[in-house]
C-alpha cells in the first residue's frame, strides 16, 4: 500500500537524502549530490530547527521508502521523486496528488519546476492541473490555478 509520511526523525531526513540523490537527474538546481553532513544540517536547521521553511515526505510502498517530496513553505514551490526502481506504476502521480493537496492545504498554492526534455512529468503535472507560466533555459516553470491563500 502506497503512503506518504512527514520526516521527524534524522533517520528518515538521511533516507529521504539517499531517495533525492537517486532522483537528483531529474532535478532543475541543486544538482550535486548531498552529503550525510549537509543532510544532517539541514534537518537541524529546517526540521527541528526554528526556520520551519521546509515540508518534508517521505513515500512509501509497505514499509519500503520509493520517493521523496518537499514542498517549500516561503514559495509554494514543490519538488519530488520516485526511484527508478519503482517509476512507471503510478506512485509518482500519487505523491504528486499528495504534494500539490498539501502545499494547497499550507500555502494556498503551489508551483514547480520540470525540465522541458521530461515529457512524461509534464504530461503528469498537466493531469493533475499545473499549467505554465514560465521558461528559464530548458526549464518550464508550472503553476496551479487556484488563487494564494492569504496567511
Amino acid at each position: 500500500m502506497f503512503r506518504v509520511d512527514e520526516v521527524r526523525t534524522l533517520r528518515q531526513a538521511l533516507i529521504l537524502r539517499k531517495m533525492r540523490n537517486e532522483c537528483s537527474l531529474y532535478m532543475t538546481n541543486e544538482t550535486a549530490q548531498i552529503s550525510r553532513f549537509r543532510q544532517c544540517l539541514f534537518y537541524i536547521d529546517n526540521i527541528l530547527g526554528a526556520r520551519d521553511n521546509y515540508k518534508c515526505y517521505l513515500a512509501y510502498l509497505g514499509n519500503q521508502p520509493i520517493g521523496y517530496g518537499l514542498i517549500r513553505l516561503d514559495s509554494s514551490m514543490i519538488t519530488g521523486g520516485i526511484v527508478r526502481r519503482k517509476r512507471g506504476f503510478g506512485h509518482g502521480e500519487s505523491l504528486f496528488v499528495f504534494l500539490t493537496s498539501k502545499a494547497r492545504e499550507l500555502t494556498g498554492s503551489s508551483f514547480l519546476e520540470v525540465k522541458e526534455k521530461n515529457l512524461r512529468a509534464i504530461r503528469l503535472y498537466k493531469k493533475l492541473g499545473y499549467v505554465t507560466f514560465g521558461r528559464k533555459e530548458g526549464v518550464l516553470v508550472m503553476t496551479t490555478r487556484y488563487p494564494h491563500k492569504h496567511r
